[in-house]
């Protein structure tokens, strides 16, 4: 598990890799939470974010928190990690020195990519739970989200 945890630190493809608004982070925090409630109940379910949080990621966090999860956050100093601005869009390259932090006992990973997918406007919310994917195609309207189809998952038994 440390090993996992080291490599998803160190090559982090996870984050926001588009801009949000404050009306935007928040209308899409609430259909994530949503979405987990759903498929992992609140108050059995101890979420380990495997990436540095920015705003999205701490709004996100505490309101999983209110909803009654327990959530560990990773939180390298300042020195640990660097991000690198390529071309005009962010790339996100993580150099990371390894850390002594172990996931807590019963813990699931959990990560997050908010990213645009097309020219028209066309985003993606994917959250990862335990290595399992669920996606969600969405468009805003009026700084709310507005389902383009329905979240797509990855069976169990996969």
């Amino acid at each position: 598990m440390e090993a996992l945890i080291f490599t998803l630190l160190c090559a982090n493809p996870y984050g926001v890799f588009t801009e949000l608004n404050a009306s935007q982070r928040s209308s899409l925090v609430e259909v994530a939470g949503r979405q987990l409630s759903a498929h992992y109940p609140p108050a059995k379910t101890h979420l380990l974010v495997l990436h540095r949080t920015e705003f999205f990621g701490a709004s996100l966090a505490q309101y999983l928190r209110e909803l009654g999860y327990a959530v560990t956050e990773h939180s390298p100093p300042a020195n640990e990690c660097s991000q690198v601005r390529r071309g005009g869009r962010f790339s996100r390259l993580m150099r990371c020195a390894r850390t002594q932090e172990k996931a807590p006992s019963g813990a699931l990973s959990f990560g997050f990519i908010v990213d645009r997918i097309s020219e028209d406007g066309l985003y993606r919310l994917t959250l990862i739970v335990d290595q399992r994917p669920m996606t969600l195609a969405f468009r805003w309207r009026a700084d709310a989200v507005e389902r383009f189809g329905q979240w797509a998952m990855m069976d169990k038994g996969s």
